[in-house]
């Protein structure tokens, strides 16, 4: 995507909300404020203000918010569940595309997998998986979100009596890139993107639309695990 800044008339920008199943705020906006204080979990402010804040209800709002900031030059940043301590999401200018509604969940308890969306948290998808005897490492907090959990390696909890961290038990996963393509997994389990968008590392965008996971058995809680459970319940 070309980092470059045109003027966005306000035409543009009324025009653009249309084709959302979501919304949309400038910062010149009565509701952005608001908006931008709610954007991270634990409450801190951050002086970076994004130029317009983007809520998405759907992945055809992603490619539509890709192909918008890629029109007028704009960078763009993603938040998952919102779950940064530093607020690394909230970027001066730029467009900041918010995933925290894309939360479904499907569970295929036979093959023991569970596909979820970018804003699922650790508590609903632990919560999805119980009635079916299934467990999943998740982060420490139930409001962790999985998207940026499985991004920074997945230190979850119990993760080394599941054999190794979160990650790795990542089947699959759907992107959508920088020209707001899907690129879905191949059926022999890579991506169907060729050349250049198929790698990943620094300076790649490729916003995760989805992630299936192997999902392993219940086990027996250990007694350190126990004791923690406990403790919690008694300071609640």
């Amino acid at each position: 995507m070309q980092h470059y800044r045109e003027h966005i008339g306000a035409d543009d920008f009324r025009t653009f909300p249309r084709q959302l199943d979501g919304k949309a705020r400038s910062r010149h906006h009565a509701e952005y404020a608001g908006w931008h204080r709610s954007a991270c979990w634990n409450g801190r402010r951050f002086d970076r203000f994004p130029e317009y804040i983007v809520r998405a209800q759907s992945l055809d709002d992603v490619a539509h918010s890709i192909d918008f900031a890629r029109a007028h030059g704009l960078s763009v940043s993603v938040r998952g569940s919102g779950h940064s301590y530093a607020g690394c999401f909230l970027r001066d200018a730029g467009l900041l595309l918010d995933l925290s509604a894309l939360d479904r969940i499907e569970i295929d308890a036979e093959a023991g997998t569970a596909s979820v969306q970018p804003g699922v948290g650790a508590r609903r998808l632990s919560a999805a998986l119980a009635p079916h005897g299934l467990a999943f490492p998740t982060g420490h907090g139930g409001e962790v979100g999985l998207s940026g959990f499985l991004l920074g390696g997945g230190l979850g909890i119990n993760f080394r009596a599941w054999g190794d961290i979160s990650a790795f038990s990542v089947r699959a996963v759907d992107l959508i890139d920088a020209d707001g393509a899907c690129c879905a997994p191949a059926p022999n389990n890579t991506r169907s993107c060729s050349g250049p968008r198929a790698a990943a590392g620094r300076g790649c965008f490729s916003p995760r639309s989805a992630s299936t996971c192997n999902a392993g058995r219940c086990r027996p809680a250990s007694p350190r695990a126990r004791i923690a459970a406990n403790w919690r319940a008694s300071a609640s």
